[in-house]
């Protein structure tokens, strides 16, 4: 039955291919740039490639569970956060009823990307911190290699790499970096309890859901973030104060591209976490965009 959860590589393929052949997604295609093809050919052999301990059919579910996951979100459906809930829990608790036209088109776009990705053995480590939040390996690899389901910010941080990579016509690793500190900057945005600890503002099915449609609107600037930043207005409610820092810190580093390294240097301390406005508010910054970098150094 189509409705049974998907639990092992072979009866994911027979579920899933009989919704692309009812539905006729794949008629169009040659065979070669088919699903049958492709995920018998090029998609699983990137997993293997790259496998760890977990099994191949396991690496493939979780990567689409987290992917799924994210469609329901974009897609508003209305039983969205019940599902997000359920995957987060288990992710072979994934069914092929989940995926409409759309996220399959999706779907097969984050493997053939994820394929160039590693054929161009292009670089996406980050070269900043994501404190709490930091991947044994690689975010790719914390998501489909490790042995558990990934948390809840780690599919945040999975969704924007994937959406950058989608997105760009050509990678540019600046940018990149650029682009996820941001979102790290969004996700990292705890504040302080009384015990010491910074908790995850993403603990939930609904603040998922929340910073993965903000996400899916930032993304339409992804190719150059403070740029996108520093000129639009973001109708997202989601995180409004730290993107509202955000928006200051992009206008602040195009105002002036010496400002960029005293604010990354800043928001990088385990004390801050992304979050500068204490560190703004002791040096008295206003609106300005002039930066004392002297001041904000000595803090």
């Amino acid at each position: 039955m189509i409705e049974t959860a998907i639990i092992c590589k072979s009866r994911y393929f027979s579920f899933f291919q009989k919704r692309i052949n009812d539905n006729k997604w794949d008629d169009k295609k040659q065979f070669e740039n088919t699903f049958a093809f492709k995920i018998d050919t090029k998609w699983t052999d990137l997993f293997w490639k790259h496998r760890k301990k977990n099994k191949i059919d396991e690496a493939l579910t979780r990567f689409i569970s987290t992917l799924a996951m994210c469609r329901q979100s974009i897609n508003k459906s209305e039983a969205r956060l019940q599902i997000i809930n359920r995957l987060q829990d288990k992710s072979d608790m994934l069914k092929t009823t989940m995926f409409n036209e759309n996220d399959f088109i999706y779907l097969s776009q984050c493997f053939d990307t994820y394929c160039k990705i590693f054929d161009k053995n292009l670089n996406i480590e980050l070269n900043f911190p994501l404190f709490q939040h930091k991947a044994k390996e690689s975010i790719f690899s914390e998501i489909v290699f490790e042995g558990q389901n990934a948390s809840y910010p780690l599919k945040v941080l999975f969704y924007a790499q994937t959406e950058y990579l989608n997105n760009v016509s050509e990678f540019n690793q600046e940018k990149f970096q650029e682009w996820m500190r941001v979102i790290r900057n969004i996700v990292a945005r705890g504040d302080v309890e009384n015990t010491g600890n910074r908790p995850t503002i993403i603990r939930s099915p609904g603040q998922f859901d929340g910073v993965i449609n903000l996400i899916h609107e930032l993304s339409s600037g992804c190719e150059n973030i403070y740029s996108y930043l520093s000129s639009n207005q973001i109708k997202s409610s989601f995180a409004k104060e730290q993107i509202e820092e955000e928006k200051l810190k992009a206008k602040l580093i195009i105002a002036n591209p010496d400002n960029q390294n005293i604010i990354f240097r800043t928001e990088d301390t385990r004390l801050l976490q992304g979050k500068i406005s204490f560190a703004l508010y002791c040096i008295d910054h206003k609106d300005s965009m002039e930066l004392d970098i002297n001041k904000l150094e000595c803090r």
